[in-house]
């Protein structure tokens, strides 16, 4: 999702919010930003919260995704672009609603591996390979959903388009 995410704002933000090419990939930059800057700060509070609850942020982040994307349905449910008079979404809130999507997606994501790490350290025999091998496990699977999610996306896409 967060690649696609990445690939679909411009298009989003050009043909719903009515901005130009430049201005749509311009302002697509708010959601890797806010996902950045949630990532560090994600894992400063998860830190210092006791006994490493990470999972409470995990849903919190994941509830602001489901958030924005319903919001972000809500906005362009009645957009139509070949209606004699176009209507436009208000391109801020396409922006904001990308920020918040940035900060849930990639709070998470760069946080995976970590949450996997401390379910191992809790393990009795705290075995290094075990350690290394789950975060590079977490990695990976990552990296291949990203790769996958483009075509999975497209697909999904294109079934609900021919409906």
């Amino acid at each position: 999702p967060r690649e696609s995410f990445r690939e679909w704002l411009p298009l989003l933000f050009r043909d719903v919010a009515g901005v130009s090419d430049s201005d749509a990939a311009f302002w697509s930059f708010v959601y890797p930003a806010a996902g950045c800057i949630s990532t560090i700060a994600i894992g400063w509070v998860s830190d210092r919260l006791p006994g490493r609850r990470r999972g409470p942020i995990c849903f919190v982040c994941f509830l602001l995704v489901v958030i924005s994307l319903w919001l972000l349905w809500v906005l362009v449910k009645d957009f139509d672009e070949n209606s004699p008079t176009v209507e436009y979404v208000n391109f801020s809130y396409c922006v904001i609603l990308a920020a918040v999507l940035g900060v849930g997606l990639y709070g998470v994501y760069g946080h995976l591996a970590t949450f996997a790490i401390d379910i191992c350290i809790d393990l009795p025999n705290k075995d290094k390979d075990i350690v290394s091998a789950m975060s590079g496990l977490t990695d990976g699977v990552g990296y291949l959903s990203a790769a996958m999610s483009g075509i999975l996306i497209g697909n999904v896409v294109d079934r609900v388009d021919s409906r």
